[in-house]
């Protein structure tokens, strides 16, 4: 199953950068765990992590600490993300129909580019 897919293998990719400190949280691999069209899925899921465990919670603080505020806080966008997907039971399973929906709706604007490019 290729990265695209794993959206748990995703998740647990995320997590484990956490814990490894803010240098492995600035990485191409870490971001690609959010860039797969399902990023509020991601987040959601690692939001639901973090409330059950403390020193994930704690390790994503870290790592949103801003050089000018060292006060390290839990990203307050991504508990509104969650928020709004509680209602969510299977994650895996709303991130494949989400990933699906935002690749069609990409590739029908990239049709739309092309045909305009064509024409001009």
């Amino acid at each position: 199953m290729d990265k695209y897919e794993n959206f748990h293998g995703r998740v647990n990719y995320a997590i484990r950068c956490f814990f490894r400190g803010r240098a492995a949280t600035q990485t191409r691999s870490f971001d690609d765990c959010f860039e797969m069209h399902d990023g509020d899925l991601v987040v959601t899921a690692i939001v639901r992590r973090a409330r059950r465990d403390s020193d994930l919670y704690q390790a994503i603080g870290r790592a949103w600490v801003s050089y000018d505020d060292q006060d390290p806080r839990f990203p307050a966008d991504w508990l509104t993300t969650a928020a709004k997907f509680s209602h969510v039971r299977n994650l895996a399973g709303a991130a494949r129909q989400m990933r699906s929906a935002r690749r069609q709706e990409f590739q029908e604007w990239f049709a739309k580019q092309q045909e305009q490019a064509l024409t001009h």
